[in-house]
C-alpha cells in the first residue's frame, strides 16, 4: 500500500474537476435531491478548502470544507471511488485539509446518515468523536449523527 500511496497525488479542486467528482458522487448519492452538478460547482466557489486524489491522471477522490463558520469548519462533500476505498485515499485527503485549514479553525464537523457504519469507522479512526443525532436529517425521514474533531493538528 505504501508504493500506492506515492502514486497518489492531492491537488487543489478545479471547475473542470467537478464533471469527474459528480460520477464518483453518484456512487454513494444518486437519487440524493441535492446531490447535482450545481451543488459541487457552487460549493467550489464557497470559502473553503477544496482538494482531489489523483491517481495515473484520473481523480479517485474529493473532499470539500466550509470556511464560513468560524472556527468550526465543516466537510460538506467527501468521496472516494468504491474501487479505492479502504486503501488510504481518504485519509490523505483529510489529512491534506487539516494541514492547510487557518489555525483560526479548531473544529472540523461532519454530518452523515447513522446507518453508515464505514463513515462511522473512518472518522473515529481519524479522531472525530460523536457530537449529536439527527432525527430527520434533510429531511428525509433518515436518523443522522454529527461528528467533530477538536483541536485539529495543523501540523502534518
Amino acid at each position: 500500500m505504501e508504493d500506492n500511496m506515492k502514486e497518489i497525488k492531492i491537488k487543489k479542486m478545479q471547475k473542470k474537476d467537478i464533471k469527474n467528482i459528480y460520477k464518483i458522487g453518484l456512487m454513494y448519492f444518486e437519487g440524493e435531491k441535492w446531490y447535482t452538478k450545481d451543488f459541487l460547482e457552487e460549493s467550489l466557489k464557497r470559502k473553503g478548502l477544496h482538494f482531489t486524489a489523483i491517481k495515473n491522471k484520473k481523480i479517485m477522490g474529493a473532499i470539500m470544507i466550509g470556511l464560513e463558520d468560524e472556527p468550526r469548519a465543516w466537510i460538506y462533500f467527501f468521496c472516494v471511488t468504491k474501487k479505492e476505498r479502504r486503501q488510504g485515499i481518504g485519509n490523505r485527503l483529510l489529512k491534506k485539509v487539516e494541514n492547510k485549514l487557518p489555525k483560526e479553525y479548531s473544529v472540523v464537523f461532519v454530518d452523515f446518515e447513522s446507518k453508515d457504519k464505514s463513515a462511522e469507522k473512518f472518522y473515529e479512526k481519524n479522531g472525530f468523536k460523536k457530537r449529536a443525532k439527527i432525527k430527520d436529517w434533510f429531511g428525509l425521514n433518515h436518523k443522522g449523527l454529527i461528528y467533530e474533531k477538536k483541536n485539529v493538528d495543523h501540523s502534518f
